[in-house]
């Protein structure tokens, strides 16, 4: 039987699964996020290397935003953790394993100066590949999908439009990186994971192509596969064009048919 009520329009809380934080509420939950990954780093970097500090901080920053979202009585639903459909996955994994290396062509050609980076480089040749990957790229796309993708990009969503959103929330994903050319390349970066994570509903597939977009450009700048790198450097032309297409694709299968 038809229900007297007539059904309510699709407002941006339904579209986007109501996330449970209100812009107000996502904004100095992000300040407090940003403030754990970079005091615990300041805290343990005295007395530690600083790729073990920046996993425990990222590993704290977790923490708190489950048991946050848990004393609120929200579950890790409330953060967008939530099981992505295959469409989802497809998505991300093509944009994981391709970004980049567009991102990193853009960041040539628009010639952003890259900043101090003999920190980072020491760290990335001095530990090995494993323990990096760990601390440069699982962690970080925990903890930096809650905080930027499952708490801001969500909540702005719902009171803003889409695009929106993800430009916003990526800017500030982006400063968030400091040196330059990693503002330019993280806020290109965030635009396709915040486009993941509204499609989807679901942080899960950011996750992964985060994941998988740091895991590679990790293992490609240790020159851990010597062929491959010696195929690229010698084909920059053919890797950009499969490196774009790749993205493309991911693009088309995100915003192709309704969101989940």
């Amino acid at each position: 039987m038809t229900s007297p009520i007539p059904s309510e329009p699709r407002t941006g809380h339904q579209l986007y699964h109501a996330p449970a934080f209100t812009p107000a509420e996502a904004w100095w939950l992000l300040a407090v996020g940003i403030g754990v990954i970079y005091g615990v780093q300041a805290i343990l970097g005295t007395v530690l290397i600083g790729i073990a500090a920046s996993a425990i901080a990222d590993v704290v920053c977790i923490a708190f935003f489950v048991a946050f979202a848990r004393r609120r009585g929200l579950g890790l639903r409330g953060l967008g953790i939530t099981r992505p459909g295959g469409r989802w996955v497809l998505a991300a994994t093509l944009i994981g394993v391709s970004a980049w290396y567009v991102n990193m062509v853009v960041v040539t050609l628009l010639r952003v100066p890259e900043g101090p980076q003999e920190l980072l480089e020491g760290l990335l040749e001095e530990t090995g590949v494993v323990p990096t990957i760990a601390a440069i790229a699982l962690l970080p796309a925990i903890a930096e999908e809650i905080v930027f993708r499952g708490v801001l990009a969500r909540a702005l969503a719902t009171h803003w439009k889409p695009f929106v959103a993800i430009a916003l929330s990526s800017a500030v994903f982006g400063i968030y990186h400091v040196l330059p050319a990693q503002v330019v390349a993280t806020f290109l970066l965030g635009c396709l994971l915040a486009l993941l994570t509204l499609r989807s509903r679901s942080i899960v597939p950011s996750m992964i192509a985060h994941l998988l977009n740091n895991t590679i450009a990790i293992v490609m700048s240790r020159e851990e596969v010597p062929t491959v790198t010696g195929f690229m450097q010698a084909h920059p032309y053919g890797t950009f064009v499969t490196a774009w297409a790749l993205v493309m694709s991911g693009i088309v299968i995100a915003v192709k048919g309704s969101a989940a």
